[in-house]
């Protein structure tokens, strides 16, 4: 049986759903003062129960050899990492970060799960997230800002006293503490929601406001969160889908046009809208790639020069940005030296016989990977510059569920099925 929960209880259903929705509660109360560790011991469990309930009915293959593989590689470099105490706590900081969150690979191989309802969910919290964070965001209730002043004086080390200043020294980050979030849930939900676009074939559709308002906040927030990477495979995106749809798909293009009216009404009722432009403008120098680059040459520069075991690595989290902040040789913004710093040549071949045959996947059946696809290379193309698969928990769960899903078959055969 494909499309469905099957022989699963509702319990079973809603511990897999639930994930991204408590996650989104968990940061909204954290934001708000409310320290509930419940909820994000929750969250893990819901991970692993939910990896439980899958991994028996994940299908077998190279690549899923190779990911349990790379794993128990990362795991078992513990022997490595021993003599230093800020290197341990580095293993550990990766564990739960780099580790946990490859396990959704066998929630997206999961046979029996070939319906969306994963990427629902997570869209839906999404949404909630940057909605509600946009609203704060521009209507600035005293208590919002009051409270991005606390956490901009922690990061900026300078107290924020208006609206005006609030917009311009802070990236938007909605309720979740950085503009990282924005940016590694941001894109992968937006490939999903064009996506849904795209193959809606009601002609009359009655729920364009709901695309159209989900679009705009999903684009909105990932601009303002000002993070380059985020800005150009925005782009890539929006023309990805705009070329694909001519000749085949026009309403996509009446749905843009309607979706641009819906935003300049909206920023006509509400005149903070124009804050865009400036804020932006006068970050530009800063956004450049130049700037960017140098500091991350860097971090690339100090792991190669500091790199004496090649082979095995110097194990998992030696390198990252808990080795950096203590002053040794890491780094926080250079994922693909960070893996071969840690792992050295045996794991990183591990971990690129995971990605590479995936990519070829991926490739070759696009036409059924469209969502896959972007959310894959978005994260490939991220860790040039980041830790993008070790910088929360959170952040890479949809890029590890993703490539499960390429090796899923039924999903594919139900796919296929779709398209003949």
């Amino acid at each position: 049986m494909t499309g469905n929960m099957a022989k699963t209880s509702r319990f079973n259903d809603f511990i897999l759903l639930s994930f991204f929705p408590v996650v989104m509660i968990y940061m909204l109360l954290q934001f708000m003062g409310y320290r509930l560790p419940i909820l994000g011991i929750y969250v893990r469990l819901a991970l692993l129960y939910s990896v439980l309930l899958s991994i028996r009915h994940a299908g077998r293959n190279i690549v899923s050899t190779f990911l349990v593989i790379y794993i128990l590689y990362c795991l078992l470099s513990l022997v490595f990492v021993t003599d230093s105490d800020v290197k341990l706590s580095g293993y550990s900081y990766d564990l739960l970060n780099f580790i946990l969150p490859m396990s959704a690979f066998f929630i997206g191989s999961n046979k029996i799960i070939t319906d969306n309802r994963y990427y629902n969910w997570f869209l839906y919290s999404v949404l909630f997230c940057f909605g509600l964070g946009l609203f704060f965001y521009f209507f600035s209730t005293n208590w919002y800002v009051e409270k991005i002043s606390v956490l901009s004086y922690d990061r900026l080390g300078t107290e924020l006293s208006d609206l005006d200043e609030l917009h311009e020294r802070t990236r938007f980050s909605s309720f979740m503490y950085g503009p990282y979030p924005i940016q590694y849930l941001g894109i992968p939900a937006l490939s999903y929601l064009l996506f849904q676009i795209y193959s809606d074939k009601d002609k009359y559709r009655k729920d364009k406001w709901y695309y159209a308002i989900s679009v705009i906040v999903i684009i909105v927030s990932i601009v303002l969160c000002q993070q380059r990477t985020a800005w150009g495979y925005l782009a890539v995106l929006i023309i990805f889908y705009l070329v694909i749809s001519l000749g085949k798909k026009k309403d996509i293009w009446g749905l843009l046009i309607f979706g641009v009216v819906i935003f300049a009404i909206i920023s006509f009722v509400q005149p903070n809208f124009d804050v865009i432009g400036s804020v932006l403008g006068s970050r530009m120098d800063e956004m450049s790639f130049s700037s960017a680059m140098s500091g991350r040459t860097n971090q690339y520069e100090s792991l190669w020069e500091n790199w004496t075991r090649p082979i095995f690595g110097h194990g998992m989290g030696s390198g990252g940005a808990i080795a950096r902040v203590a002053g040794l040789p890491g780094a926080s913004d250079a994922g693909y030296m960070k893996i071969l710093y840690e792992n050295g040549m045996v794991g990183s071949l591990l971990f690129l016989g995971i990605i590479i045959p995936t990519l070829v996947r991926v490739i070759k059946k696009r036409k059924y990977y469209y969502v896959e696809l972007h959310i894959i290379i978005f994260f490939l193309i991220a860790m040039l510059g980041s830790n993008a698969l070790c910088i929360s928990l959170y952040y890479s769960i949809m890029f590890w569920y993703a490539i499960g899903r390429v090796w899923n078959s039924n999903y594919l055969n139900e796919q296929s099925l779709k398209q003949q």
